[in-house]
């Protein structure tokens, strides 16, 4: 299931980046395109929290689509606001660099990102490891380690399964 949500994400870079670049710039000032492509990309940790229900074998084609939403929304929503920044983001850096030594611009930009990004990673982590904590059978998105094994087909919990292995004598495999 990885490898789908990684070509989702792909695919939704490929072959819209042109297109929403266009679109984007028929419609906003650059500025504003960069404003309304972050803020499409936060909105990618709200699907994850949505109970959609659960599909089965019986269910028709528009079930399963609205329970995979909580599951492709998040990979697909930061694919389309990356697609709508990242434009407008190095353009932003040209300007900003007067036209001379452009390259270490981006090299500075991208450095500031991946320090403003480590901060959010190590407190997801630590949030993780909190809510893997024995005696907190919760997991982020309304998954316990009860119902990701009873529910399967339900998409919010694939998460909990692939990010919580268990091993057959019950210790995680971290």
């Amino acid at each position: 299931m990885t490898t789908v949500l990684f070509a989702v994400s792909a695919a939704v870079a490929v072959a819209g980046q042109l297109k929403i670049t266009a679109w984007a710039r028929a419609r906003w000032s650059s500025q504003r395109a960069i404003v309304y492509g972050i803020t499409l990309m936060s909105t990618a940790f709200l699907p994850p929290f949505v109970d959609t229900g659960t599909a089965t074998g019986t269910s028709g084609r528009a079930a399963w689509a609205v329970a995979l939403a909580p599951l492709f929304a998040p990979v697909v929503l930061p694919g389309l606001g990356t697609a709508m920044v990242y434009p407008f983001e190095m353009d932003t850096v040209v300007s900003l660099a007067g036209g001379r030594l452009v390259a270490p611009h981006h090299g500075l930009c991208n450095t500031v990102a991946g320090l403003g990004i480590t901060p959010g990673n190590l407190t997801t982590g630590a949030v993780r490891d909190a809510a893997d904590r024995p005696g907190r059978p919760n997991r982020p998105g309304g998954c316990s380690r009860r119902r990701a094994r009873s529910a399967p087909a339900a998409p919010h919990c694939w998460r909990a399964r692939v990010v919580w292995p268990r091993v057959p004598d019950g210790s995680s495999r971290r």
